[in-house]
Formats: C-alpha cells, structure tokens, sequence
C-alpha cells in the first residue's frame, strides 16, 4: 500500500528525481547538470571569457570540462589547483566563484551578476563529494 502511495506521489509531481526546474528538490550537484546549468550560461557563454581554445585566462568551461578542472594547476597562479576533489576550501575555482575578494585576480563571473548563492552551493557540494564526472 505505502509503495503505492509513493509511486502515485511520484507521478503526481514529475518523478522522484532532483529537478532544479519546478522549485519542489534540491537542484542537481553532479557535474553535468552544473556544466549544463551553470557554466554554459554564467561562463563559457559570457562574453566568451570561458569558451573555446584561445580563452583570454586559459581555462575553457565548454563541455567537457571535468578533465579541465579537477587536479589541474590554476593558470594564474600553478601553485593552485582548480578544483581538489573534496576539499572546496583549497578549490581555486571555489574561491573565484565564492569569495568577493579571491587571493588572486577578480572574482568570477567578473563585469556580470554574481553566480547565485544555490549555484556556488551545488559548486561547493559538488567538490565535497570528490569531484566526480558523469
């Protein structure tokens, strides 16, 4: 009977899933759903900062990028890494994105809004999780 009820719950408001569209579930924090939800708007599109091979910073965020961040070496600074799986805190990408002030450099997105509190959360809790491609 509860089974039931579940499932009925479940057609009843569009699946059981995460979904970042309807409001009613915490948005996705795997890395393709940040790609497609995050970076393609707020980055790799924007003002073409993070797209294609010639990127005025070096780092390209068009899909596919978990190659292009995890363990990788900041360009700014080598001494950082992009992103350390599991640890946000010495993720470079995480301070450009989190912090008004970076260590080094401007905050990202630079010239634009900000990135929302939920999407720099998904970020964080993406990376705390280890980083994972999918």
């Amino acid at each position: 009977m509860w089974t039931r009820a579940l499932l009925a719950l479940c057609f009843v408001n569009g699946g059981c899933g995460n979904s970042d569209h309807d409001g009613s579930a915490a948005p996705s924090s795997q890395l393709s759903a940040i790609q497609r939800e995050v970076f393609t708007g707020s980055c790799a599109l924007s003002d073409s900062c993070h797209r294609g091979d010639s990127t005025p910073s070096g780092l390209n965020l068009e899909a596919p990028v978990h190659a292009k961040l995890v363990g990788v070496p900041a360009n700014g600074d080598p001494s950082r890494i992009l992103v350390v799986a599991g640890d946000p805190s010495s993720s470079y990408l995480y301070e450009k994105i989190s912090r008004g002030a970076p260590s080094l450099g401007m905050p990202m997105p630079p010239n634009a809004q900000p990135l929302s509190n939920a999407s720099i959360e998904r970020i964080r809790a993406w990376i705390t999780a280890g980083a994972l491609d999918d």
